[in-house]
């Protein structure tokens, strides 16, 4: 477990995320069809999330961002600029826990879903990766907060920054 990972009596965690963008301006991400959340069991439909993974010791923002490209997406490119962090509060039975993610930009140069790394019993392998158009990314994560009410699924501010800067 890593120092940047919640644990025990501290409520606290820091991870890295990414706004991959190909090309034609589509943006990478995780769709679930049906995801149960690993320590509340709480089942949520219809979910699309940006990549996001968590700090291990000793590991650099850049290291992490491009193993999470690697292990989560089955893609690799050239970062190309921080855009902000998200701080939101994550559910979880034993207590909230604060998550701090730092968000990139990054210009992917390939893609190939078979390369994805993740575990069978880690939530993220049964999702599917796919390449969105940012206004249906923005759409799909606004209705999301609607419905589900956790900041921790709600990205759409951090694609609307990439648009503002990137798109």
């Amino acid at each position: 477990m890593s120092k940047f990972q919640y644990k025990d009596a501290v409520p606290f965690h820091i991870s890295v995320g990414a706004v991959i963008a190909n090309d034609e301006g589509n943006i990478l991400a995780h769709h679930f069809d049906t995801v149960t959340i690993p320590d509340t069991g709480e089942t949520l439909e219809d979910i699309y999330i940006l990549m996001r993974e968590t700090l291990k010791d000793d590991e650099s923002l850049e290291g992490a961002i491009h193993r999470g490209m690697m292990e989560e997406m089955g893609t690799d490119g050239e970062i190309l600029r921080y855009l902000g962090p998200l701080d939101t509060l994550v559910p979880r039975t034993e207590g909230d826990i604060q998550k701090l993610t730092l968000y990139f930009a990054v210009r992917a140069k390939s893609f190939d879903s078979s390369r994805r790394k993740k575990s069978k019993d880690d939530y993220e392998s049964v999702s599917e990766v796919d390449w969105y158009e940012p206004s249906f990314l923005v759409q799909k994560m606004q209705e999301q907060k609607e419905r589900f009410d956790r900041g921790d699924i709600t990205e759409a501010v951090i694609i609307e920054r990439y648009l503002k800067h990137y798109g």
